[in-house]
């Protein structure tokens, strides 16, 4: 019980630490400058803060982090080298399935990143380069594989934490919405640059309670949600006098039952995919992602109409947001 309540209080610490010093960027106390650096640090801060807390407040032992002391093949293999030798001629080939399933698995995840970091709302500077970071991942995957290394795949939720960390938001219609963004590539270089300074620091990350890591998983996945259509539609479920809702470009123009049925449709295609990557049948993941355009499709012919479809589920910022944004840029 007592390592129960110890590992809550971890976790929960975590989360909420990282949560106010991302708060406190809006915040008046103090000045801008050292405001907005405890904000940028907030997440190392409140780990930092709860490993000493383990170290020197609470006598309990919790699950720490488990990190081998040395560099070596998990399964035990000498070497890291693979290739392909010892593999008769028709696995090579029957292996061509499921590496097919694993290639629109890594493009769908790719494209998907690409797509919602690259978003006009992030109102990001510097130009894209879809089927160059494709190649470039692509070729790594290859090279990764004769060593029986992890594929490189694009991380969702941090792509997008990084881009909300080097943004400077302002409150639009009482919700934040991204004003611009510090565009460049030093932090990305310096995050992985730290990441591989780790590999020779196992002693000093075994140090870490795993109550704090699944804090920081609850900060990334909440912090995550905020300027996500859906969630703000599932919150509406919940305001039933007219009066409360908020202005929304959509709210004036769209039925709130239609609201409903197209959220609904959203949600459980969401819980379907949660069932299906949690499942033994992961492995077609892919091909649930593949299907969500048809829903989209049949969503907007039978469920909802199109015009209200668009409205629900814009490509970028909607245009009254948009007016009201360059209305306060020219009166500033």
């Amino acid at each position: 019980e007592a390592t129960t309540l110890v590992s809550i209080v971890l976790a929960v610490g975590t989360y909420m630490i990282a949560m106010a010093l991302r708060a406190i960027r809006k915040s008046i106390y103090t000045r801008s400058i050292i405001r907005n650096i405890l904000a940028d640090f907030g997440v190392a801060i409140s780990i930092f803060a709860m490993v000493l807390a383990h170290e020197f407040i609470f006598t309990t032992e919790v699950d720490l982090l488990k990190v081998p002391s040395n560099v070596s093949p998990t399964n035990g293999r000498e070497g890291f080298w693979v290739g392909l030798h010892g593999l008769p001629t028709w696995a090579i080939f029957l292996s061509i399935v499921p590496a097919m399933l694993g290639m629109v698995l890594i493009w769908l995840d790719n494209n998907i990143t690409f797509r919602l970091v690259n978003s006009p709302d992030h109102k990001l500077v510097k130009g894209t380069a879809y089927h160059w970071d494709t190649l470039v991942s692509g070729l790594l995957i290859a090279v990764v594989s004769l060593f029986g290394l992890p594929w490189l795949v694009a991380a969702t939720v941090r792509s997008l934490l990084l881009v909300k960390s080097l943004a400077t938001s302002e409150d639009i219609g009482g919700k934040s919405r991204i004003a611009r963004v510090n565009d460049n590539r030093v932090t990305a270089f310096c995050i992985h640059g730290l990441m591989l300074a780790a590999v020779f620091m196992p002693a000093v990350l075994r140090k870490i309670p795993l109550p704090v890591i699944f804090g920081l998983f609850l900060y990334m996945g909440v912090a995550s949600m905020s300027g996500n259509t859906l969630f703000e539609r599932l919150e509406l479920m919940a305001i039933w006098e007219s009066s409360n809702l908020p202005s929304d470009a959509y709210i004036k123009k769209v039925p709130k039952w239609d609201i409903f049925k197209f959220t609904m449709v959203q949600t459980v295609a969401l819980a379907l995919l949660f069932f299906v990557k949690s499942s033994a049948i992961g492995i077609s993941f892919p091909l649930f992602i593949a299907v969500l355009p048809v829903l989209r499709w049949l969503t907007g012919k039978f469920i909802v109409s199109e015009e209200y479809c668009k409205l629900l589920d814009p490509e970028e910022l909607p245009q009254n947001e948009v007016d009201i944004q360059e209305t306060q840029g020219q009166a500033a």
